[in-house]
């Protein structure tokens, strides 16, 4: 017998019961341990614009009033993004890219450990030029360099 009571026997006994429990129900503790802690999906897609070409390169955006500041990637090459390991809950997703306006999707639901899709079809920003306003004295030379030139 030991200071503490115990003898070997019963120290070798008591050592491989914690140890054939610890076998056992291990994998299965850190399994529940990694299920309680997920609170992620994922939101993914492709951008393209009117005639199906994909838009790599462009700005995507995802804001939640959950969040503290919105989440930003950038199309692959392929067109492709992925906010990967995104929090729960309701999403605004946006896209913008030069020349190109700029398009939203609202209400985009992130659920526990599944994949959000949303994929984008982006117009063209429209090419009219702004009108521009020149002054009368602008006007009256352009028409006096005409009648000189004989230009009608």
């Amino acid at each position: 017998m030991t200071k503490l009571g115990f003898t070997k026997k019963r120290l070798r006994t008591s050592g491989s019961f914690l140890l054939l429990l610890a076998l056992v129900l291990g994998p299965f503790g850190s399994a529940f341990a990694a299920f309680a802690q997920e609170n992620t999906g994922s939101i993914q897609g492709q951008v393209k614009d009117q005639t199906g070409a994909v838009i790599p390169g462009a700005k995507v955006t995802a804001t939640s009033a959950a969040l503290i500041r919105p989440l930003d990637v950038t199309t692959d090459s392929s067109g492709s993004y992925n906010f990967p390991k995104t929090p729960v809950g309701t999403y605004t997703v946006s896209v913008s890219h030069q020349g190109f306006k700029t398009v939203k999707t609202e209400g985009v639901v992130v659920q526990l450990g599944k994949t959000a899709s949303v994929d984008f079809d982006v117009p063209l920003r429209s090419c009219i030029a702004p009108e521009i306003n020149r002054p009368a004295q602008f006007r009256r030379l352009r028409e006096a360099g005409r009648q000189r030139h004989g230009a009608d």
